[in-house]
C-alpha cells in the first residue's frame, strides 16, 4: 500500500559573540489514511487512521 503526506518544519538560529549558537526546531508530519486488504484472504483487513507527528528540538553548540 502507498500513501501520500506531507511535513511543515519551522527552524530558528540565535548566534551568540562567542561562538555559541542556540538553535530550536519543530516540524509536524501527516499522512493520508491507509486500508488493505489481502490477497488471499479477503475477510483480512486493515485501517490505520490518523497517521500524524511531530518534533521539537533544541540545540546548543559551540562553533570552533
Amino acid at each position: 500500500v502507498n500513501t501520500k503526506g506531507y511535513t511543515v518544519g519551522l527552524g530558528y538560529q540565535f548566534d551568540a559573540p562567542n561562538g555559541v549558537f542556540i538553535r530550536g526546531e519543530v516540524s509536524a508530519t501527516a499522512y493520508d489514511d491507509v486500508n488493505a486488504t489481502s490477497t488471499t484472504d479477503s475477510s483480512k483487513k486493515v485501517q490505520v487512521n490518523n497517521m500524524y507527528g511531530a518534533i521539537g528540538a533544541l540545540k546548543i553548540g559551540k562553533s570552533f
